[in-house]
């Protein structure tokens, strides 16, 4: 019996909570309807905006990539340096924009040493330009940024100075160079490192240097031309010195004009075994030694 009961109380409170639900339902379903569609629509305006800042980097890196390689044309230097700061200044990306504009000044400083006669002023102004929108733009928010700036911008102004030799130069120098010595963000990072380098060697740097043409060489007067050797001339007859140690090849027999020995006649009378020589002496016989005594009156 109390089972049944039990049961029965849990029936009618399911049913009073499926007829108040209905009821709930019924009075506002119309505006949970519209909070699920606005959850929605926000869901997929925000993926939507997320997908496109993706598409737009990617195409904005891909932009700077492509000026990167029109840049090493010096062709087309000039619309390639253009791009690079219309680029910088309408990047949704921050990272692309700071990149660009490193581009910029780093293509344009090196070009301007490029000069055989000096730096190039314009393009080192145009570097200068784009470092210190780096600094401005960038400066506080990333380090790398700042550290990058102040670093180029120091080493621009030796530049200048090898282009027009002004010592105020070398003061700009010091300040940027001091800025990253002092600023905490830099503590114990490779900028820092570069900076107290630098100014070690500072003096060292912002040395006047002028290179002075070398005379033009004092010209040889010019003499009679060498004689041409005759290639079907004879060839010259040796030296006397050489002629003790050069080799001769002996004559051709054959040779007509060089006369032979005549050969011994084999029927020529030959004296006889028991024939003694001409001399006296036969020439089997001792010969006497020729005394070595003095002779005797």
């Amino acid at each position: 019996m109390k089972r049944e009961r039990r049961q029965e109380l849990r029936t009618n409170e399911l049913a009073a909570s499926l007829v108040e639900a209905r009821e709930f339902f019924n009075k506002h379903g119309t505006y949970i309807l519209a909070g699920l569609v606005v959850v929605a629509l926000l869901f997929a305006v925000t993926a939507y905006v997320s997908h496109q800042r993706r598409v737009t980097a990617a195409n904005e890196w891909a932009q700077l990539d492509k000026l990167r390689s029109e840049v090493q044309d010096p062709a087309q230097l000039t619309k390639a340096l253009d791009s690079l700061e219309g680029l910088a200044a309408d990047a949704e990306n921050a990272d692309v924009a700071q990149e660009a504009l490193l581009q910029r000044g780093r293509s344009a400083e090196f070009e301007a040493l490029k000069d055989a006669a000096g730096p190039n002023v314009a393009l080192l102004d145009q570097a200068k330009e784009s470092y210190q929108a780096v600094l401005d733009r960038f400066g506080k928010e990333s380090m790398l940024a700042a550290g990058s700036a102040l670093i180029r911008l120091a080493n621009l102004e030796a530049n200048y100075f090898a282009a027009d030799f002004d010592p105020a130069h070398r003061q700009t120098a010091r300040t940027y160079l001091e800025r990253l010595r002092d600023d905490s963000r830099f503590d114990g990072t490779p900028f820092e490192t570069e900076a107290l380098a630098r100014l070690n060697k500072l003096d060292e740097t912002f040395v006047a240097v002028r290179i002075v043409e070398a005379p033009p060489p004092t010209p040889i007067p010019a003499g009679p031309p060498a004689p041409i050797p005759d290639p079907l001339a004879p060839p010259m007859p040796p030296l006397p010195d050489e002629a003790l140690w050069t080799p001769t090849e002996p004559s051709s027999p054959a040779d007509p004009d060089q006369e032979t020995p005549a050969e011994p006649d084999p029927t020529a009378d030959e004296p006889g075994a028991d024939e003694p020589p001409a001399d006296g002496v036969a020439d089997d016989e001792p010969q006497p030694l020729p005394s070595t005594q003095p002779a005797v009156p």
